[in-house]
């Protein structure tokens, strides 16, 4: 393979619990914070002893009490947790997002997202903002965007662009200095669609064209 032969072997394995359907980590000190959708909220695992605690977030939603937490990230010393609260795996009101403030015994503040069912993960974009897609619908491409948290005072989320202007489903999203991109997942008559478009984050234009069709 013209690879090195050297062995690979794990650092560390550590369980989050029976049943509990972790979705994705944060690493804080030497803890992990481990949004998990079979669980109350978020699973934070001690690197180390293995030691396992719950962040229960049961009260954003009062529906099930299971808020379906799926994605973490740190901003300093908090820490954002992006929660769907589905009811049957169906989302019927606005995501919402639990900031964990980590120097503060992981006190909980909240603010709903624009859109139902956050759905992939949080990017943080190079000024610093946060950004996750929404799909309220699998099946219909008219609501839904990648939702832009701000986090100049007080976290707000808006609309960074929606999926009726995608055509589709964003899934990863990455940056260079001034421009995010993201690819775009679609299903119509002929089958599935996937391509890569872009969004000018100094001009907002939406950018397209990268995936030739005879690639899509």
């Amino acid at each position: 393979t013209g690879k090195p032969d050297k062995a690979i072997s794990a650092i560390e394995q550590l369980a989050t619990g029976a049943g509990s359907n972790p979705q994705d980590v944060t690493v804080v000190g030497d803890e992990l914070y481990v949004p998990a959708l079979g669980t109350s909220g978020v699973v934070v695992v001690q690197r180390g002893t293995g030691a396992i605690r719950q962040i229960d977030l049961s009260s954003l939603d009062t529906v099930d009490g299971v808020p379906d937490c799926a994605s973490v990230i740190k901003v300093g010393d908090d820490v954002f947790v992006a929660c769907g609260r589905l009811d049957n795996f169906v989302a019927s009101e606005p995501g919402i997002v639990a900031v964990l403030d980590t120097a503060a015994a992981d006190a909980v503040t909240t603010f709903e997202l624009v859109h139902p069912n956050p759905f992939g993960v949080f990017e943080q974009m190079p000024g610093g903002d946060l950004v996750i897609p929404t799909v309220p619908d699998f099946g219909d491409f008219s609501t839904g965007c990648i939702e832009r948290i701000s986090l100049a005072g007080a976290p707000t989320a808006s609309c960074a662009i929606t999926n009726a202007e995608m055509g589709g489903l964003a899934g990863r999203i990455d940056f260079d200095a001034n421009e995010m991109f993201f690819v775009v997942a679609s299903f119509g008559a002929n089958g599935a669609i996937g391509e890569v478009q872009g969004l000018d984050l100094t001009t907002d234009e939406h950018l397209t064209g990268f995936t030739p069709a005879t690639q899509v």
